[in-house]
């Protein structure tokens, strides 16, 4: 059976990929922004069901993308506070059995 191991560095790296994916599905959500008004322009009244349409899903894509982004910025922020915990656990376990430990359980008797 494998040990599982867990660095605080590597919940570090995991929470910088989640922010990473936050921003990228922020800036997605830009991709198709002001598509209906430039449908409008250049296509005129004809195009206003498909400009409407256009407007609706891009609403619904930002809404989307919002919260991927939150979700995302959440787990982050909780892989973040498991790395602080286990530091400070780690510090306080080896502390624990320092107290515990008698400097002479260490010399050979």
């Amino acid at each position: 059976m494998n040990t599982l191991v867990i660095r605080p560095q590597d919940l570090e790296e995991a929470a910088k990929h989640l922010d990473e994916a936050s921003a990228k599905a922020l800036e997605a959500s830009e991709v198709t922004t002001d598509i209906e008004s430039e449908l409008r322009k250049t296509h005129g009244l004809y195009s206003l069901p498909s400009s409407s349409e256009f407007d609706r899903a891009n609403k619904v894509r930002r809404k989307a993308a919002v919260s991927i982004a939150v979700v995302a910025n959440n787990l982050a922020a909780k892989l973040r506070y498991a790395g602080y915990l286990y530091d400070g656990a780690d510090e306080l376990l080896a502390s624990n059995l320092d107290k515990q430990l008698l400097p002479n359980d260490f010399q050979q008797g």
